[in-house]
């Protein structure tokens, strides 16, 4: 499966910026761009070509650090979630620690499976 166009333009960007941040070029600006599309649309494969690329520029396994909104978008891209790369807890009664006990106690009783088992496939995929 190749890229088309548009996802080609933002993979070639992206590899023209790191070889002018390796070379101290001083046109280096950075290169942020926002990937999104439904499901199987190729964000992941955007993302994977990127990180293929950057690790071929600096043969260094360390030099790319990943992070997604979610456990099964950090899994797709072999990274983490963005709450684990800044090391935030993601237990909501840690987080509510700092809350009156009614509060807590009322947000406990309100908390859905989901978000329990969003937690559960989070930690699953790292």
């Amino acid at each position: 499966m190749g890229l088309s166009d548009e996802p080609q333009l933002i993979v070639s960007g992206a590899g023209n910026v790191v070889l002018k941040f390796l070379n101290n070029n001083e046109d280096y600006e950075p290169f942020r761009r926002t990937v999104l599309g439904f499901g199987g649309t190729g964000k992941s494969l955007i993302i994977n070509t990127i990180i293929t690329i950057v690790l071929k520029i600096t043969q260094c396994n360390d030099s790319v650090k990943v992070a997604a909104p979610s456990g099964g978008a950090a899994f797709n891209v072999q990274g983490c979630t963005i709450h684990r790369a800044f090391g935030a807890e993601v237990s909501g009664r840690k987080l509510a620690s700092n809350l009156s006990n009614e509060r807590q106690v009322d947000l406990a009783a309100n908390e859905t499976p989901a978000s329990s088992c969003d937690r559960q496939a989070e930690q699953s995929h790292l």
